[in-house]
């Protein structure tokens, strides 16, 4: 870290269902006004761009203003008084916010090339998520669909399922197997 060496950091740009749960949580402490907390998210790196009129669609949504019938089974977190400004807790919307922080995480899908000759890169054969990547290691053996692949080294060097420091770099290199005969 001291050499300058940390992979890239990115993070969400207006993650609408973030935006909501910090909403909920920073109005049942009690009421507060609409633009108070507009300016509060526009001071937090993933919230700087954020359109008025997207922060004002999730108070809606928040507030029981909804697009159409089929959310009818959803209840309003919080009470916003359009003519006021002023957002307030509804009752249980604290419980709601402590009981259900958190977000899940983004799941990155990498692509899955068979090694060619001579280490080349040869046909793509579709697409592993994240957590699939980073288990396999060099000479692991699976199936995918009806064909057995082995996982290899990536061009960067690293085991197959490293991300490097790129996202972009060729993450799961394969070769087709064939399946090993049982007794």
């Amino acid at each position: 870290m001291l050499n300058g060496e940390v992979e890239e950091t990115f993070y969400p740009r207006n993650p609408l269902d973030v935006l909501a749960q910090q909403i909920v949580a920073i109005v049942s402490e009690g009421p507060i006004p609409a633009d108070d907390v507009y300016r509060l998210m526009l001071s937090s790196a993933p919230f700087a761009d954020l359109p008025r009129s997207s922060y004002d669609g999730v108070l809606d949504l928040l507030s029981g203003r909804y697009p159409s019938d089929e959310f009818h089974e959803l209840r309003p977190r919080i009470n916003w008084d359009r003519i006021s400004g002023e957002l307030s807790p509804r009752s249980g919307s604290q419980r709601v916010a402590i009981l259900n922080a958190g977000t899940i995480p983004d799941r990155g899908l990498y692509g899955v090339f068979l090694l060619g000759k001579e280490g080349e890169t040869n046909s793509r054969v579709g697409e592993l998520d994240e957590e699939m990547v980073h288990e396999i290691h060099p000479g692991d053996v699976f199936l995918s669909g009806s064909i057995f692949l082995a996982g290899h080294r990536n061009h960067a060097g690293s085991r197959a399922g490293d991300s490097g420091s790129r996202r972009t770099r060729t993450d799961a290199l394969l070769e087709r197997r064939r399946p090993r005969k049982t007794a």
